[in-house]
């Protein structure tokens, strides 16, 4: 299969010794040993039985951080860290004891848990140094946290143009697997204005579903306006297309194939027909996933209900219901719960006075709401 216009593929030949890589025309010809860990990863499953998880996100300034501390507080708050009904006792085995105490604590009150986390930020210097001070107040353990200088990375995209609310920083998702230690073989990518109402670990099993050909998971987009921008791209478009801001990543995969040639090549697509990245590394997604749709894992839509303006609700209908709620079976009638609640509408609450949330219109621009609630005068 040779690449067609308009179109991005990705096929592998065997010849002998060699793989030839075909896209634009132009074969690329790599030697076999670079794919002998695509066997090994086809051996183990490629699934990591460790219960260890790996979480990414970009981080850049004091909203990020605020954000990034509503998230962190949500996926704890679901694996029932911090639910221990006996106050007095320490909050499982991810917060410290205050050793100038000596409480009296019954192991069946205090929740088991799950394994260790570590998250790794994509920042800078000054978010990473006001995020760990935050951290220490924490005092958490069993988690780890590691930083990685976006910058460093940056003039391998610089080229590139986009109007993403991020800039082109949202295409760093693409470098993943080189920013990354090699040790990290799988990892949650997540955006910073998420709120989880599930188990991470739930997300995470969902690895263990993975086809041997399959590489990223992702979920539906559930904006039309996103078609509307596939659309102007792909003659012939069809479907919603998948939203990046919840995303599982098989690393081992990733690094035993060309994948920077494969983003690039989207890349240089999306620039020659629109000039600049619309959806920042959700156009370049899309674009791989048209002709390699092999590759793609379809997570179930309740793991990123979006809330952007226009979003539409059918395309995945879910009801948040409280816990008391949930345990009357008569509500069960609903429907599915919402796992992740994504905030990707440009108005985020905490851009807005608390007194005027329940008053949002979701059709008007945060600068109007500035304007009108935040500052009146």
């Amino acid at each position: 299969m040779v690449f067609k216009k308009h179109h991005l593929s990705l096929h592998l030949v065997v010849q002998q010794q060699f793989y030839v890589l075909y896209t634009n025309n132009f074969p690329l010809v790599v030697e076999n040993k670079h794919y002998h860990l695509v066997v090994d990863i086809k051996r183990n499953l490629s699934f990591v039985c460790n219960n260890k998880i790996h979480i990414v996100s970009l981080i850049k300034g004091d909203k990020d951080l605020s954000y990034m501390d509503a998230l962190i507080k949500s996926i704890l708050y679901h694996q029932k860290r911090f639910r221990c009904q006996n106050k007095r006792c320490c909050l499982s085995d991810f917060c410290k004891q205050n050793k100038n105490r000596n409480f009296q604590c019954s192991h069946k009150k205090i929740l088991k848990t799950s394994g260790p986390i570590t998250f790794h930020f994509i920042t800078d210097k000054p978010t990473q140094l006001k995020f760990q001070k935050m951290e220490q107040n924490w005092q958490l353990i069993n988690m780890k946290f590691q930083f990685y200088e976006y910058q460093r990375y940056l003039n391998k995209i610089d080229w590139v143009l986009s109007k993403h609310s991020s800039d082109i920083r949202s295409c760093l998702k693409l470098l993943l697997p080189e920013i990354l230690p090699k040790y990290v073989r799988q990892v949650i990518v997540l955006d910073t204005c998420l709120l989880l109402n599930g188990d991470i670990n739930e997300l995470w099993g969902h690895f263990k579903y993975f086809k041997t050909s399959q590489i990223l998971g992702v979920t539906m987009e559930q904006n039309p306006k996103f078609e509307a921008i596939m659309k102007s791209l792909i003659k012939g478009w069809r479907g919603y297309g998948y939203n990046s801001g919840v995303v599982l990543m098989d690393l081992a995969k990733l690094r035993s194939l060309p994948w920077n040639h494969l983003w690039m090549s989207a890349i240089k697509f999306v620039m020659k027909t629109a000039g600049y990245l619309s959806a920042g590394e959700q156009d370049v997604i899309n674009l791989i996933m048209l002709r390699n749709n092999e590759i793609f894992y379809e997570i179930p839509c309740e793991w990123n209900i979006q809330l952007s303006s226009g979003v539409d609700t059918h395309r995945c209908p879910v009801s948040w219901l409280t816990e008391n709620s949930l345990l009357n079976s008569g509500d069960l009638i609903y429907g599915k719960q919402p796992k992740i609640v994504h905030l990707n509408h440009q108005v985020k609450p905490e851009d807005l006075d608390l007194k005027n949330i329940l008053n949002v219109d979701t059709n008007v621009s945060l600068t109007t709401y500035n304007a009108i609630f935040v500052y009146p005068f």
